[in-house]
């Protein structure tokens, strides 16, 4: 099937791709996930006026309802013009090591075009199902006209369940590179014949033969299957992104990459955004409090269930940002310094997690470089939590978090090392509001 949006798209569905960021990224495991719900990107488009020309073509595709024959038409000469073409031998920025990359082709063109079209469309419907709920209370699944369907996504087939099921957090299609599968809005009225009559099982449907010429007719014979109504238990396997290091649990039946909800996770980035904006407007005793709530509300524990966006984990102090020159007092976890944090220390458990603003709070903090600091924690456990202000001021990432030592002699050196960095800065003792 060919796949294309109408003349007039949906509002949501391109303001779900306009509220994209350029990202170059030389592999597409490179960017993950739930990135892509809010970052634009191509696996080899390294330079930005490449990734510009690519992401154009793509939202004059969506705004104008171009075929892909259109779009490709109007991309492929930029492209070659630019040498963004064929296979050519390049050094992997990650690794030094030359390979051999497939830059533009049409095959590619078309993955792009398919994968940014889908997902666009998904997020844009998920937009739609939300503000339907109370009318439409159901999403069923089902499959596309592919010719031929991944097992799991014919098993899918006519799966009805609420629109607050977390199934759909990993299971809204499309599911895959390719996947035609689709989603459908219920209402409490269909959803009652649906559960009486069934829906069609187009996965098993036959040519219709006309009688008397034994011929086929053109037309598909299909028998009517039951709609389930039960979430189905997912299974997992695991799947090793080695571009990073880490091991993926990715449900069975679909792609890595896949296992996520375009439209609920642009709409977490968003959420995050602005609590991190009204924390910046608060003075820094309401930002204080607000983020010891959110700590102990587990609202970190279940940002760290998807790793949508960047967490606020902290705010801090006018004079720590003075420190560093920072313009922006809250202190964000990225999902790659979460990554990072469980691949090294696997031993910190979420409540731990939660006390990185008490340890910005009433720990003591060494300068560690003019736009870095780091907070020491000595109580029972023991904390050190390190942050970094961005070039232009205007963001603050904690990069680091970890124990200390439970040895008393090992935990003193450990100390004494860490100050050497540094003046102690006693913020601990009396934060200065704002």
């Amino acid at each position: 099937m060919k796949f294309t949006f109408p003349a007039d798209p949906p509002d949501e569905a391109l303001s779900f791709f306009r509220a994209k960021e350029l990202r170059p990224g030389f592999d597409y495991r490179d960017v993950w996930r739930e990135e892509h719900a809010t970052s634009f990107t191509v696996a080899k488009a390294m330079e930005l006026d490449v990734l510009s020309d690519i992401r154009s073509a793509v939202d004059g595709a969506i705004a104008g309802g171009q075929t892909f024959r259109e779009f490709s038409a109007n991309l492929e000469p930029l492209l070659r013009a630019k040498g963004w073409w064929g296979r050519i031998d390049v050094p992997d920025p990650r690794t030094g090591e030359m390979v051999s990359a497939q830059l533009g082709s049409t095959r590619r063109l078309r993955t792009i075009y398919d994968a940014n079209l889908r997902t666009a469309a998904a997020a844009g419907q998920w937009e739609r199902i939300l503000e339907a709920q109370d009318s439409h209370p159901y999403i069923m699944y089902m499959i596309g006209p592919s010719r031929e369907h991944r097992p799991e996504h014919v098993s899918w087939h006519g799966l009805m369940l609420p629109v607050n099921d977390p199934f759909w957090n990993s299971h809204f299609p499309p599911s895959g590179w390719g996947c035609k599968c689709h989603a459908r809005s219920i209402s409490e009225h269909e959803a009652a014949r649906l559960r009486r009559d069934g829906i069609p099982d187009m996965a098993n449907s036959v040519p219709e033969i006309n009688p008397e010429t034994g011929l086929p007719t053109g037309h598909l014979r299909t028998e009517n299957m039951p709609v389930r109504t039960t979430a189905p238990e997912i299974r997992y396997v695991e799947w090793e992104n080695t571009r990073t290091g880490r091991i993926e649990r990715v449900p069975e039946g679909i792609d890595p990459g896949w296992d996520t909800n375009p439209g609920a996770a642009a709409r977490r980035v968003r959420s995050l955004e602005y609590l991190t904006q009204r924390l910046e407007s608060a003075n820094y005793t309401d930002a204080a409090a607000s983020v010891s709530d959110i700590a102990r509300s587990g609202f970190l524990e279940s940002w760290m269930s998807d790793m949508t966006g960047n967490c606020p984990v902290g705010v801090l102090s006018e004079r720590n940002m003075a420190d560093i020159g920072a313009e922006s007092r809250v202190v964000l976890l990225s999902p790659e310094t979460m990554d990072k944090q469980i691949r090294r220390h696997p031993e910190l458990s979420n409540d731990e997690y939660a006390r990185i603003h008490e340890v910005l709070t009433l720990g003591y903090s060494v300068q560690d470089s003019p736009s870095s600091l780091v907070f020491i924690l000595e109580d029972q456990n023991g904390y050190v939590t390190a942050i970094k202000s961005t070039k232009t001021g205007k963001a603050v990432f904690m990069t680091s978090f970890r124990r200390l030592s439970s040895d008393e002699v090992k935990r003193d050196e450990e100390i004494r090392r860490l100050l050497k960095k540094g003046n102690k800065k006693a913020d601990g003792e009396a934060p200065q509001s704002t």
